[in-house]
C-alpha cells in the first residue's frame, strides 16, 4: 500500500527513526579507564618519595658511624698504652727520668785536677796568656817551661779514660785545642800544649 505524500514533502530532509533514538541513548564511557592517568601520577609521586626516603635514611646512618667509632677511639685513656708491661715484663718507663749525654759529661768535669800549660811556639808570653784564661775560668793552671814540638796545634792530653771529659772542657774553655790521650805527656792532671792556632787565637782577643 502506498502512501500518498503532501505535495512538497522530501525525503532528504526526514531523519530515520534509528538514528533519533541513537543519539538519545549514547554508550557512557567506563569510569575506571578515566581514573588511570591519575592512578599512575599518583605511583609516580609515591616512587619518588620512597627513593627519596631510603637516600636521605642511608646518608645518616654512615654519618653517623665514623662519629660512634670516634667516641669509642676517644674514649680510650691515653695513657693506657704506656701502662702495659714491656717485653721484658717490666712496666715501660716512657715517664721516668734518665740523666742526658751531656748531664753526665758535665757530672765528670772536674776543675781540680791540676793543668799544665806548655809553649810550643816562638812566641814569648803565649803560655801565660793561656794560663791566664784558664785560671779565669776557675782552672787550676799553671806555666811549664818544658819546650813542645814546634809546629803543631794545640793539643789538650789527658793521663786517664776518667778525664776525657775535663780535658774536652778544659779545650772548651780555652776555645781551641783537640783532645787527645797520652799517659807520656800528661804524667799527671791535664798538659795543655798551645800551637800557632792559639797564638791567633790570643792576637785577636787583643
Amino acid at each position: 500500500m502506498s502512501t500518498v505524500k503532501p505535495p512538497g514533502y522530501d525525503d532528504r530532509f526526514v531523519v530515520p527513526l534509528e538514528a533519533s533514538r541513537r543519539g538519545a541513548h549514547r554508550a557512557r564511557g567506563n569510569p575506571l579507564i578515566a581514573a588511570l592517568p591519575v592512578m599512575a601520577i599518583t605511583l609516580v609521586v609515591i616512587g619518588v618519595v620512597a627513593v627519596a626516603w631510603t637516600l636521605l635514611s642511608g646518608n645518616s646512618s654512615s654519618s653517623s658511624g665514623p662519629s660512634a667509632a670516634e667516641n669509642s677511639v676517644s674514649g680510650t685513656p691515653s695513657g693506657a698504652a704506656s701502662g702495659k708491661p714491656s717485653a721484658s715484663g717490666k712496666p715501660s718507663a716512657s715517664g721516668s727520668s734518665s740523666a742526658s749525654p751531656s748531664s753526665s759529661a758535665a757530672a765528670q768535669v772536674d776543675r781540680t785536677i791540676p793543668v799544665t800549660v806548655t809553649n810550643a811556639t816562638e812566641i814569648n808570653g803565649l803560655a801565660g796568656k793561656a794560663k791566664a784564661k784558664l785560671v779565669a775560668a776557675e782552672w787550676d793552671a799553671s806555666v811549664s817551661y818544658e819546650s813542645g814540638t814546634p809546629g803543631l796545634p794545640t793539643t789538650i792530653y789527658y793521663g786517664a779514660s776518667s778525664q776525657s771529659a775535663t780535658a774536652q772542657q778544659v779545650a772548651d774553655d780555652l776555645g781551641v785545642g783537640t783532645v787527645k790521650k797520652s799517659s807520656i805527656h800528661a804524667v799527671s792532671g791535664i798538659a795543655v800544649v798551645v800551637g800557632e792556632d792559639f797564638a791567633a787565637l790570643a792576637g785577636s782577643a787583643g
